[in-house]
């Protein structure tokens, strides 16, 4: 990252006075507690998060490639490669899709179900390791043609509300896929930034063997390297992302992916409906997140198996 440029924390207190807000309204529009504001601007924390950076600059009203212009002169170079948000093709999950899903569960929920077990019998073969793992019953599922497991609505419910996940992040979701996600604008799961990251890096650099990866390029410690490919995500440190996006050439792309996926998570806390309400949906949806995530994860899985979730969803 060049020196020269301003800290992040001088730009945030440019962008504030600029506004003329005050701690506790800067507090207030960003959701970022107010002595955690005043411990960025005073120098105490030196290593702003990425959700703190996200929560700012949302609040400031500033696009990612707006971040980077205002704060160090960048130009953007991925954002315009990216698809227009005004005309965006429908082969990506969507924000809106995900809104959707969600009001359709509130008030549909036997249809909802119903699409669901579509999207599950879509998936195929990595739902047998599911079946076993919440053990399944003969009630919710039956051997079909070519001894392929069925599931039917009853599968839905019990494995949405058992106490294991429905599937896991797919291990082999390619590297275009997930390019060809952020670059569509479709809704990016932090696991989808992690993905990229791994398969990124155990890419081999220009002009080495093909049996190494890009690892040994980098100046990130080890353990900061683990933690933003499997920590938590509370840890993720905006400065770390901007050193490894520019020492892998990435001009802005990983740290957007990264970005944006951080802004989904505080899109569905904004959404999350309060406790009082969750008690009366039909279904058994933990919260509004858990059902969100599960969908994603089955877009996924529905990518792998070269189906498209609109062929198997409609509202």
């Amino acid at each position: 990252m060049d020196t020269n440029n301003a800290s992040f924390q001088e730009w945030v207190r440019t962008q504030i006075n600029a506004r003329e807000w005050s701690l506790q309204e800067t507090a207030q529009r960003s959701g970022v507690d107010a002595s955690n504001v005043g411990m960025l601007l005073s120098g105490k924390i030196h290593q702003p998060t990425l959700r703190m950076a996200t929560r700012l600059c949302k609040a400031f009203g500033l696009s990612l490639p707006q971040v980077l212009a205002s704060w160090l002169g960048r130009t953007h170079v991925s954002a315009l490669q990216r698809a227009d948000e005004t005309s965006l093709p429908s082969t990506v999950t969507t924000v809106n899709d995900v809104h959707n899903l969600i009001a359709w569960a509130h008030t549909n929920w036997e249809q909802t179900c119903d699409q669901l077990a579509v999207m599950l019998n879509g998936v195929g073969s990595p739902l047998q390791a599911a079946q076993q793992q919440v053990q399944l019953e003969d009630e919710h599922c039956f051997i079909g043609p070519e001894d392929r497991l069925v599931f039917n609505v009853r599968a839905v419910e019990k494995l949405f509300s058992d106490s294991h996940p429905l599937l896991d992040y797919p291990h082999t979701f390619p590297l275009y896929a997930i390019l060809s996600i952020y670059r569509e604008r479709g809704v990016l799961l932090l696991n989808d930034a992690r993905q990229y990251l791994r398969l990124l890096l155990a890419m081999p650099a220009e002009g080495e063997p093909r049996r190494r990866g890009q690892r040994h390029l980098l100046t990130l410690s080890p353990a900061k390297l683990s933690n933003l490919q499997a920590g938590k995500g509370e840890r993720v440190l905006l400065n770390d992302l901007l050193l490894l996006d520019e020492q892998l050439g990435q001009h802005g792309q990983l740290l957007g992916m990264y970005w944006d996926a951080f802004e989904f998570q505080e899109w569905l806390r904004s959404y999350q409906q309060p406790e009082e309400k969750r008690r009366v949906l039909f279904g058994p949806w933990k919260d509004d997140i858990e059902l969100a995530v599960q969908f994603l994860l089955l877009c996924r899985w529905l990518h792998l198996a070269e189906l498209k979730p609109d062929q198997c969803f409609c509202y």
